[in-house]
């Protein structure tokens, strides 16, 4: 027979692990997971295509990632970081150097680039 001790500590027990899964899921939300390649390193990121005149565009890469961890949404810097690495991975397979946003990140955690080819 469990007394009211009992029930007590297992609500307790209970409060403590659905607080401690919040902050790992909260945690989790704010890590970036996506690494830069070690061929991507030298890629680079312009804000505007008015800073790749003298450059030869390559053509455009798409990123994506999550922008939400079930149902906590990841942080806008976050999720715009990894599309920046994810961009840049991708656009050595263009032979780029060079990438520029092409617009905003979307609700849904996409982004695209377009990616130049520019003098060192």
């Amino acid at each position: 027979m469990i007394g009211r001790g009992g029930r007590i500590v297992r609500s307790l027990l209970a409060r403590s692990a659905a607080a401690g899964l919040a902050v790992s899921v909260i945690g989790i939300g704010g890590c970036a997971f996506v690494q830069v390649d070690e061929t991507a390193r030298g890629v680079e990121v312009r804000k505007t295509e008015a800073e790749v005149a003298d450059c030869v565009r390559k053509g455009n890469v798409s990123a994506s990632t999550k922008a939400n961890v079930g149902f906590i949404a990841r942080g806008e810097t976050t999720v715009a970081v990894e599309l920046e690495r994810l961009a840049r991975n991708r656009a050595v397979n263009l032979g780029a150097n060079v990438i520029v946003p092409m617009g905003p990140v979307s609700a849904e955690g996409e982004r695209e680039y377009s990616a130049w080819s520019c003098p060192e």
